[in-house]
């Protein structure tokens, strides 16, 4: 799933619970303060959907406009990606 500030990926988790993994780049975003900025963020807005999101594994990496956005927009891009995530939409199926 791709949106303007973050893209995830998303597959079927081993675990009963939903899993979260997250790639920041320090090319993106920038500083160490940025970087722990925005996990602070992904991580509270994940720990609040957690259980609506079933068995899913996600990882999260950054796109490069991450650095001109502010907290209210990361929130909103974060919000959509956890509704689509929800409702099962992105989900990948992993090839062995």
């Amino acid at each position: 799933m791709r949106g303007e500030l973050l893209v995830a990926v998303v597959l079927p988790g081993a675990c009963a619970h939903a899993r979260l993994g997250m790639a920041i780049s320090r090319r993106h975003a920038g500083t160490n303060v940025a970087r722990n900025r925005i996990k602070r963020h992904i991580r509270e807005s994940f720990r609040q959907v957690q259980t609506e999101l079933g068995a899913v594994d996600v990882v999260v990496t950054t796109r490069p406009t991450i650095v001109h956005a502010d907290a209210r927009a990361l929130r909103h891009e974060l919000d959509r990606l956890w509704s689509r995530v929800a409702r099962g939409g992105g989900l990948q199926r992993q090839s062995l």
